[in-house]
């Protein structure tokens, strides 16, 4: 069963804060949308500190010639980082 968080948070929430808030509502793990930009970068960079299981998903629209491209480097950094993948395409 997935769950949504609807505690707000701050911005002097530290990441700390989040995990605790994770733990303290039995969460068994962290899913990430991965696009392999910045931000979904840097997001799922910070998750390797959860005291949680992550994993990385690509979501593939076959909607860019470079799609691809996008879900192979995805997936090595996962790799790199340790970090459960799975592409999921669309069609």
């Amino acid at each position: 069963t997935l769950g949504r968080l609807t505690t707000s948070f701050s911005k002097e929430t530290t990441i700390t804060d989040f995990w605790a808030e994770l733990a303290s509502r039995d969460v068994t793990g962290v899913v990430v949308a991965y696009s392999g930009g910045l931000d979904s970068s840097v997001l799922l960079h910070l998750c390797q500190q959860a005291p949680l299981p992550v994993r990385a998903i690509y979501v593939h629209h076959h909607l860019q010639a470079k799609a691809d491209d996008w879900q192979q480097h995805c997936e090595l950094t996962a790799k790199l980082w340790q970090i459960s993948f799975t592409t999921l395409h669309l069609d």
